[in-house]
């Protein structure tokens, strides 16, 4: 094996191994209840909207995804503990490093994802929608979720290492707010949006965060995260 597939495989283990000691089943459990929530909307508007059922069944997938990213509030504890210089000072390139702390949140939010989208395509086909329309939207709306959250993940842990205490709690609170907001809609009126308008705006967000985080990892510095770190 070679050394950075090593490196991945033993931080993932630490990762993990992090998340059973906070409590790994109550956070799994709140990754499903508001996409669950979503998808009861979907139901329940299948004969009275069916614009808005589809839109509801949507934001379940997209949402399921995205979730489980909020795991990365971890890249803030190596600081805490004031063991992130030791970490930097593994015989490992920043970035791999870096990326190396995001696999279990990868994995936990695709599979999240993938789960969600299961159940939608079940749903899907129960109520009788097109076929070919189910097996290109459903696998699109999975894959941007999945792509935006990665992104998002990139983002905060860069903050959480690159800048100043108060700018990563800044960029915490923002992505802790985005998901509120889209958590809180099952508890609002109706939504209802256009299939073609959710792709066009997840494709064109995906493509302004991958830019950004292109940047982010190009400027990653040991000596700036030790400086920040202090």
């Amino acid at each position: 094996m070679s050394r950075v597939p090593r490196l991945m495989k033993a931080v993932a283990y630490k990762e993990w191994r992090g998340l059973l000691a906070k409590g790994l089943a109550g956070r799994l459990g709140f990754a499903f209840l508001f996409p669950a929530m979503m998808l009861g909307k979907a139901v329940s508007a299948a004969e009275s909207s069916p614009a808005e059922s589809v839109s509801w069944s949507l934001f379940a997938i997209l949402f399921s995804a995205m979730v489980g990213m909020l795991s990365t509030t971890r890249f803030g504890e190596e600081r805490g503990y004031g063991t992130l210089e030791s970490f930097l000072g593994l015989p490992y390139g920043v970035r791999s490093l870096f990326l190396s702390k995001l696999l279990v949140p990868f994995l936990v939010s695709f599979g999240l994802g993938c789960i969600f989208a299961v159940f939608n395509l079940c749903w899907a086909h129960a109520q009788g929608f097109e076929s070919n329309w189910v097996l290109s939207v459903v696998p699109a709306v999975l894959v941007f979720g999945w792509v935006l959250a990665v992104e998002s993940a990139i983002l905060v842990g860069y903050a959480m290492w690159m800048m100043s205490e108060n700018a990563a709690k800044w960029a915490q609170m923002s992505v802790v707010g985005f998901y509120g907001g889209g958590m809180a809609l099952p508890m609002l009126g109706g939504v209802a949006v256009s299939v073609s308008a959710l792709v066009l705006v997840l494709a064109l967000a995906a493509a302004v965060l991958g830019l950004l985080c292109f940047l982010a990892l190009r400027k990653l510095s040991v000596e700036r995260i030790v400086l920040n770190s202090g």
